[in-house]
């Protein structure tokens, strides 16, 4: 407060106010960057730590798969369907630990033909012991109309899990999630409804943001990488929500003649 005079006679004052709320907003992203890199440094260091067991399982589960297929019991098929997938995640998860280490490089997707269906059926395999225990009925409805698209496999896998996990953490005692897959003109759409409980409208704009979470533990770059990779492969991430009532993400992704598809190149995120 400045007072206003003339000739020692008081006329008024002057008061001065300060928006702080762009110094605060800069102040919490440093404090983010600073915690990112951080986990960046910290998963670097110790990313061979991580390699070593990764190799062991692998190589031991490559073993008790051939020694199961020796035997004669119960349940073989169960078993060997248990350790393949213990295989093929395992080999998954090092694949992952390599994208975070490069998150903010740009990163070349292996190209291949794929079948989401078969995507989304091993997403759900993984999960549904979780939904399980968490008294989550996880459904799906897929179309074996939707035929075949152009892309990177590991990493639109990657897309489907992380979304199917956010809709099980929007359920706090239980409820419904479905997943769907649907041809649509040139296009193949999936999308994953749960009955949680909705997205604020005070966060909407904020959710595909990198470093923004509602989650104590979260780093808030899942979402961000999903859009991203979605992007990336010329496809849209999208939602609908319902506050109380549910969410659900829509996957979309172009058909694409595999002789005529340009070389993509996943964009760095930009910290913002």
């Amino acid at each position: 407060i400045q007072p206003l005079k003339e000739e020692d006679v008081l006329h008024g004052a002057v008061l001065t106010f300060k928006d702080l709320n762009l110094v605060h907003e800069l102040e919490n992203n440093l404090l983010r960057s600073m915690k990112f890199g951080v986990i960046t440094n910290l998963a670097s260091s110790i990313s061979h730590e991580i390699k070593n067991p990764l190799s062991a399982m692998a190589l031991h589960a490559e073993i008790l798969e051939g020694r199961i297929k020796k035997l004669d019991m119960e349940g073989k098929s169960q078993v060997l369907q248990s350790v393949q997938t213990l295989q093929s995640e395992s080999a998954r998860l090092s694949r992952i630990i390599e994208q975070f280490l490069t998150l903010a490089r740009p990163t070349k997707p292996e190209l291949n033909l794929i079948d989401m269906n078969k995507i989304i059926a091993e997403v759900i395999i993984l999960v549904r012991q979780q939904a399980q225990e968490n008294n989550i009925n996880l459904s799906s409805e897929l179309d074996s109309g939707i035929g075949i698209i152009y892309g990177d496999e590991d990493q639109l896998k990657q897309v489907v899990l992380n979304i199917l996990l956010n809709a099980f953490a929007a359920l706090t005692n239980g409820g419904d999630v479905e997943v769907k897959s649907r041809a649509e003109y040139e296009k193949v759409i999936i999308s994953i409804r749960d009955t949680g409980i909705g997205i604020s409208e005070s966060i909407q704009k904020k959710i595909f943001d990198l470093y923004f979470t509602t989650k104590k533990d979260g780093g808030g770059v899942g979402l961000a990488i999903c859009k991203n990779i979605v992007t990336a492969h010329d496809g849209k991430l999208f939602y609908e929500t319902n506050e109380g009532k549910g969410t659900t993400f829509f996957i979309s992704l172009p058909t694409k003649d595999p002789t005529t598809i340009r070389s993509t190149r996943i964009k760095p995120i930009r910290k913002s």
